[in-house]
């Protein structure tokens, strides 16, 4: 959820163990992207490359500069990938 006349730009992070922050794994989102403030978009990312090891992922937010910028994030899931691997999720 990204609204607000003074959005700001969400980035998302990865890091595999003993590694290095890779930084916007997908394109940056800047400005609003909601039509109006109920609006909730649906993001999906691939991020089996990563997973020879423990990840962690990050979200980065660099807010508006006033009070007008609004951005939630909600119902965030990690899901096994759709193959016989196995993958340990805490």
């Amino acid at each position: 959820h990204m609204y607000g006349s003074n959005m700001g730009d969400l980035h998302v992070d990865i890091r595999t163990e003993g590694g290095a922050w890779v930084e916007d794994i997908i394109p940056v989102l800047s400005g609003q992207q909601s039509v109006d403030g109920d609006d909730w978009n649906i993001a999906s990312i691939d991020i089996s490359a990563y997973l020879s090891s423990d990840v962690q992922v990050r979200f980065r937010v660099i807010t508006g500069d006033n009070f007008r910028s609004d951005i939630c994030i909600d119902d965030f899931r990690l899901l096994a990938p759709l193959s016989n691997e196995s993958v340990t999720l805490f």
